[in-house]
């Protein structure tokens, strides 16, 4: 059977419908493919392109597809550029008529770019986690940190405490109020960043100034997506009013950004009816990265949020982030790298602390 991978057209609308109708009847899939003409992108600067491609078979019929981020990286001190892979799809994880699709997707992936990434996936046993681990990619956790703040909302909704003989002691943990003394005493163990002279402020649109905040924290990182003005804008887009973003300034200098969201959960698998906050993204210098996380925290609070999470794999936002007294958890998200993206990175002294990839980049967001 041949397969081609090509852009997404207005004439392959009903044939994405078709193969989207085929997967239903197998259960409702964690998404699907386009099912509308895509519309025209932004093209300029540093901005990311989105393109879906679908996988189409020698009668036209589609048997996949994928959207492919297209950005500028940073690998060693220089830009690079790079792939980020999102909404990977084949038929062949319902019909094994058509496991050849997936072989055939991770061809066109590596011949149109060496340095590709995926984030997300959920787990090991997803189906695109299992073809890039057989065809030798790294693909590992990324930590996983939350903060209590509301401990007997949290005691009655998060999941893994609703079972068992878990159950019995978390339910007498929040109606004695024992979950709030403990989470009010771990409080006061941590020590708070002083926070006199910051300031945290809601941006509408996303200033140039974070062009000098890039320049400023990039030094630091052996591995990110460019996070400069018009990257984040992209990333970030204040066209998606779900998204909170912030502005911290010392002195009336913006030094910092950082962007949340609180979810009110309905019936969640890991969070029950929790409000959840995510600290999706953040930068800032090493001298004011404790004042924009603990802002972005207190900001989400503000919000409503009984939880807040985070996933990041430097290790300095994560022992910031265990300042503030966030503890750790089991992690369920993955990223995977192409393996001259891994050499690459692995060639740079420390990279292992040092690569910046957070709940913001890929397909972080999708279940929040």
């Amino acid at each position: 059977m041949k397969i081609e991978f090509t852009p997404l057209s207005a004439e392959l609308v009903p044939a994405c419908r078709a193969f989207n109708e085929r997967l239903r009847r197998h259960g409702e899939p964690p998404f699907l493919l386009p099912e509308e003409a895509p519309a025209a992108r932004r093209a300029g600067p540093g901005a990311i392109s989105r393109n879906h491609y679908v996988a189409l078979d020698d009668t036209g019929a589609v048997r996949g597809g994928v959207l492919l981020m297209e950005q500028r990286g940073w690998l060693g001190q220089s830009a690079i550029p790079l792939i980020n892979i999102q909404s990977p799809l084949s038929e062949g994880t319902v019909d094994r008529a058509f496991t050849g699709v997936s072989l055939r997707m991770l061809q066109f992936l590596t011949c149109r770019n060496p340095h590709l990434y995926a984030v997300g996936m959920g787990s090991e046993r997803n189906p695109f986690a299992r073809l890039l681990m057989a065809a030798g990619w790294p693909v590992t956790r990324i930590p996983f940190q939350f903060a209590v703040i509301q401990a007997a909302r949290c005691l009655r909704e998060i999941e893994p405490l609703r079972r068992g003989r878990k159950r019995t002691f978390a339910r007498l943990a929040a109606a004695s109020g024992l979950g709030a003394v403990a989470a009010a005493v771990w409080r006061l163990t941590r020590r708070r960043p002083s926070l006199r002279g910051y300031s945290l402020e809601s941006a509408v649109r996303w200033p140039d100034a974070l062009n000098a905040v890039w320049d400023r924290c990039r030094g630091e990182l052996d591995f990110s997506v460019v996070r400069d003005a018009p990257a984040v804008a992209d990333l970030h887009p204040d066209s998606q009013p779900r998204l909170k973003r912030y502005l911290l300034r010392s002195g009336g200098e913006i030094v910092g950004w950082s962007v949340g969201l609180v979810t009110a959960m309905q019936r969640n698998p890991h969070f029950g009816d929790l409000n959840v906050g995510t600290i999706l993204d953040a930068l800032a210098p090493p001298e004011h990265l404790d004042a924009l996380l603990a802002h972005t925290q207190d900001a989400l609070c503000g919000l409503g949020a009984d939880l807040i999470v985070a996933n990041h794999t430097h290790a300095r936002w994560r022992e910031r982030l265990r300042r503030l007294g966030f503890l750790s958890g089991p992690s369920n998200y993955l990223v995977a790298m192409s393996q001259p993206l891994a050499s690459a990175i692995r060639a740079q002294p420390g990279s292992s602390e040092r690569v910046y990839i957070s709940r913001g980049d890929g397909d972080g967001r999708l279940n929040l």
